[in-house]
């Protein structure tokens, strides 16, 4: 799917500004770099950090929706099956991804206002996304605020994953 994805959406970027640690040209030009191909070819680790510290406009809207869509596909069936394939990563991932979309789309119609960054909607994205899957508030706050190096997200963070678990218990069992 992410071949196929990197193919068709060709969103290719000038080498030179990329934020990605290892820029990947796979179907791009010469001096350029493929962003599709740097979310699905990094670790995800590395593609959650390049998604909660890329500066404005590295990720096109169209490749996030997709990537959004068919990462949450995968999980979904590999969260499915007996063998041990991880959650706490790609549900980080996926969230990024949305909550990067999200602050994109923002930033698109207040395009004035410079305290919107996609980065930060991608923090919340992510902790509403793996608060939603874990069910964990307190714990999960201090270990984003940890990993952030920053106090000062602590209240949006605590709201954002309380209401992912208020969210998570409506529609399933506790």
């Amino acid at each position: 799917m992410g071949f196929i994805m990197i193919y068709c959406l060709k969103d290719c970027k000038p080498l030179g500004q990329d934020p990605t640690k290892f820029p990947i040209q796979m179907y791009c030009n010469d001096g350029e770099y493929s962003a599709v191909a740097a979310l699905w070819f990094q670790t995800p680790e590395s593609s959650v950090r390049s998604l909660f510290h890329d500066p404005k406009g590295s990720h096109n809207d169209i490749t996030l929706a997709i990537f959004v869509v068919l990462y949450f596909l995968l999980a979904v069936a590999t969260f499915g099956l007996s063998m041990s394939s991880g959650l706490f990563i790609p549900s980080l991932l996926i969230g990024a991804a949305w909550g990067r979309l999200i602050g994109s789309g923002l930033s698109r119609l207040f395009p004035n206002c410079v305290v919107l960054n996609p980065g930060k909607y991608a923090l919340l994205g992510a902790a509403a996304q793996l608060g939603g899957v874990v069910r964990m508030t307190i714990s999960l706050t201090a270990i984003l605020i940890e990993a952030t190096q920053g106090i000062s997200f602590g209240l949006p963070l605590i709201i954002v994953l309380i209401m992912a678990k208020w969210v998570g218990d409506f529609f399933n069992e506790v």
